[in-house]
């Protein structure tokens, strides 16, 4: 996957993340190349987008859904916020929100300012701003913050796996 993509995959996915779907956000997803790329992520994944008909109805359930594994508390529930995942030790977020000042990312403009900083959304918002970057000493940032994001995002997608069938949060 070239920058660009990296670009555009971690943005869509950070948007996944933030709230529920619109029809604008769905219809990036349908983009040949974001299809693809997730496809390969979740196989079957470019069936399910293509013969789903996205009307408010197709909405209002993924919105649902949405809600029972993200934001209401019980069985199915799968935090977003780093610190729920990783073990005391295991990762500064301190370290994480002094590069997010240092690069000076505009959070007002995605409207996630009250977000948490290790939010899965803002990070991979924050991700596609190390990929689109000019600067080469943020660049070489994104190796290691993909490293240490590795190790609780692997805890989640198992858990996000066991809480849910939904292809799109799947592919996610």
């Amino acid at each position: 996957m070239n920058t660009l993509e990296k670009t555009s995959v971690f943005t869509l996915l950070g948007r996944c993340f933030i709230s529920e779907m619109d029809k604008a956000t769905i219809s990036l997803m349908l983009n040949e190349s974001i299809l693809g790329t997730l496809e390969k992520i979740s196989p079957g994944f470019s069936q399910y987008m293509n013969e789903s008909v996205w009307d408010d109805s197709q909405l209002e359930q993924l919105a649902a859904e949405y809600c029972h594994i993200f934001v209401l508390p019980g069985k199915k529930h799968v935090s977003l916020r780093m610190s729920h995942w990783i073990n005391e030790g295991t990762f500064d977020t301190a370290v994480l929100e002094n590069v997010i000042a240092e690069m000076e990312f505009d959070f007002e403009s995605l409207k996630v300012s009250k977000t948490p900083t290790d939010h899965l959304g803002v990070l991979l918002y924050f991700m596609s701003g190390i990929y689109s970057s000019e600067d080469e000493g943020i660049n070489n940032m994104s190796a290691d913050l993909e490293k240490q994001l590795f190790f609780w995002i692997t805890a989640f997608e198992a858990k996000l796996k066991a809480s849910t069938e939904n292809p799109f949060y799947l592919a996610c």
